[in-house]
């Protein structure tokens, strides 16, 4: 059963790739937007980072200023990493909503986009490797006749 290939396919999953494009595009806006934020165990530091983790302040409660050095070192890497890992969740479900699937890496998306692609490629070749034979068995007949 020789599957027929279409051009409204790969009309179709041009138009898909280009729409996930877009809204990864549009989204872009946001990510910068993003700034994530966290909290010490005991409440006594706040932090906030930029989407790329960065550090963009820093906030210490007056207690925090009677803590000694390595209970502040302490506090403050708990604050970041939670800040870290707010700024994480929000791209995570930025970018899974521009590419309108959980599974949000750019890796997946290229992957899924390939594999469609090579299913058309594929479905291609098959149809003009049918059509090869069937235009070979056309020139054989007509051959035949005029022999």
């Amino acid at each position: 059963m020789a599957h027929e290939f279409r051009f409204e396919d790969l009309d179709n999953a041009t138009y898909d790739v280009e729409q996930s494009a877009r809204r990864v595009q549009d989204a872009r806006g946001e990510l910068d937007a993003i700034v994530g934020s966290g909290e010490s165990a005991e409440g006594n530091v706040r932090i906030t980072t930029d989407v790329s983790g960065r550090v963009l302040s820093i906030h210490l409660d007056p207690r925090a200023m009677k803590l000694g050095s390595r209970d502040l070192a302490d506090e403050l890497l708990v604050a970041v990493r939670r800040a870290q890992d707010d700024s994480d969740a929000q791209r995570e479900r930025i970018i899974s909503g521009a590419l309108g699937t959980s599974e949000w890496s750019v890796d997946s998306f290229a992957e899924r986009s390939h594999r469609q692609f090579d299913k058309i490629v594929d479905n291609h070749r098959r149809v003009l490797d049918e059509s090869e034979a069937r235009l070979s068995e056309i020139i054989q007949r007509i051959e035949e006749d005029f022999e």
